[in-house]
């Protein structure tokens, strides 16, 4: 049973059922972490009391989150089954071996040969949060109720007690949990990022969008500058977009989403201003295949406060979107043209350009002169 990392390929490393087994546990020990990691490809956390379990895992592509919470060394079983058939496959772990034993009966494997990946015992409560809209990654559980909370806002179901541990755990990073898409730009998406009146048209706005695997080589264009925006009104925005001349030839890029009552697209967007991805492919449709996806772990910016935004564009199809340095964004697509444009749209607001920067193929043909601009549409340069 393989599990789907980063792009990365490694059976061997990956094999749990009846592979590695789990952590012997010193005679004097009364609880063991249970380790947390992230797949950014399919939304799923895992969880294994197995430090081999847990370094296999990371070393192909998995983040690791810390640990999730202490688990008791004896106590009532918890057991871990696998979908070998869900994209990208998928992870379920109850107290129940019935309902295990259920799940196998159709289709679903054990994990570590049905013996108890860990214990639930004491008195912390460890809670199970369904996301219906998710093959991969639909079970999330954990000890903090904030985190809970939050998926249940954003339309996950349950909040039930799975289990219990003896004391929290202690993260490393923040949690990404992919959302389930929302419907938006209803009635007026048309292909490749443009706008048309198609009736039943729309695009898709998730929270944290899986990323694809990781390209290779030197990105075909990258384009970077550090962009400011001023706006207050509800639904505010910028969009520092780059786009292919095909008619449409797709667009990619970055938005800053001032959503100043919290209301419009909540629960995705915070309050303040707010930082998305955008990907419209060109040979997309006009039905949901174009996304934004906000990354709710990244602080909300203020007004007129700088942001260095990067795009880079490979030959073979791939995105990548970065915020001050970090990756908020990696996903497939496709721009045509023999030309590429790079411009900033604005809606609401006044915007600030500045450091504008361009390499082809690696070469820098920057610094470009910034510009200031205020509700404009589809100001650009052409390369």
């Amino acid at each position: 049973m393989k599990k789907t990392a980063l792009g990365i390929s490694c059976a061997a490393a990956l094999l749990i059922a009846g592979g590695i087994a789990t952590t012997s546990h010193a005679s004097a020990a009364t609880s063991v972490p249970v380790y947390r990691l992230y797949n950014v490809n399919t939304g799923e956390h895992f969880y294994t009391e197995s430090l081999a379990e847990k370094n296999a895992d990371v070393k192909a592509g998995w983040s690791y989150e810390g640990t999730g919470w202490q688990a008791p060394t004896k106590g009532a079983a918890i057991y871990r089954v696998y979908n070998p058939n869900a994209n990208g496959g998928d992870h379920y772990y109850t107290k129940s071996k019935g309902e295990a034993a259920a799940l196998v009966k159709l289709g679903w494997k054990w994990d570590n040969g049905g013996k108890a990946v860990f214990y639930s015992g004491g008195k912390v409560p460890t809670y199970v949060a369904y996301n219906p809209n998710a093959q991969s990654g639909a079970h999330n559980y954990t000890v903090n109720k904030a985190e809970q909370n939050n998926l249940l806002s954003l339309g996950w179901k349950y909040g039930a007690v799975a289990w219990y541990a003896e004391a929290a755990g202690k993260t490393v990073a923040p949690s990404a949990v992919q959302s389930a898409p929302r419907k938006v730009d209803i009635n007026v998406t048309g292909a490749g990022g443009n706008e048309a009146s198609n009736p039943g048209s729309y695009r898709y706005l998730y929270a944290n969008k899986s990323f694809v695997g990781a390209p290779k080589g030197t990105p075909e264009i990258s384009v970077s500058a550090n962009v400011k925006m001023q706006g207050t009104a509800d639904g505010s925005e910028l969009q520092f977009v780059l786009a292919g001349t095909d008619n449409p030839g797709g667009q990619i890029g970055i938005e800053l989403h001032n959503n100043a009552s919290g209301v419009n697209q909540m629960p995705y967007w915070k309050a303040g201003i707010n930082v998305a991805t955008i990907n419209f492919p060109q040979n997309a449709g006009t039905t949901g295949q174009q996304f934004y996806s906000t990354a709710t772990s990244l602080p909300t910016i203020a007004q007129s406060q700088s942001v260095h935004m990067q795009i880079k564009y490979y030959s073979s199809g791939v995105m990548q979107a970065y915020v001050n340095g970090s990756l908020i964004g990696q996903y497939s697509t496709r721009l045509t043209g023999q030309l590429f444009v790079v411009h900033a749209t604005a809606t609401s607001s006044s915007i600030s350009i500045s450091n504008l920067t361009v390499s082809k193929n690696g070469k820098t043909e920057g610094p470009l002169n910034g510009t200031k601009t205020s509700d404009v549409t589809g100001a650009g340069v052409l390369y």
